[in-house]
């Protein structure tokens, strides 16, 4: 959920908890002006969210529930070894 900044009050300076993390970003998808992340570029690496000293940055759970489904649906089934040359 994202928050404006007349509604949402850091705990400290911005310069304290976004800077690091536009600049920690691997594709550089977070603005140093806004620090809000461009859905074009990112890669979902989640760097920010393990990064954010505010712990600002979440994951949609709706999204987690979705992707834990599709991966238990996936690992449920027995595969054979498989060997690439």
């Amino acid at each position: 959920m994202a928050h404006s900044a007349s509604s949402w009050k850091w705990p400290f300076p911005r310069t304290i908890a976004c800077a690091g993390l536009a600049t920690a970003c691997p594709v550089r998808a977070i603005s140093t002006y806004d620090f809000m992340a461009d859905s074009q570029t990112c890669i979902s690496c989640m760097r920010c969210m393990r990064d954010c000293p505010a712990h600002a940055r979440k994951v949609n759970g709706l999204m987690v529930k979705i992707a834990s489904a599709v991966i238990a649906k996936e690992c449920n089934v027995r595969k054979e070894a498989e060997l690439f040359l």
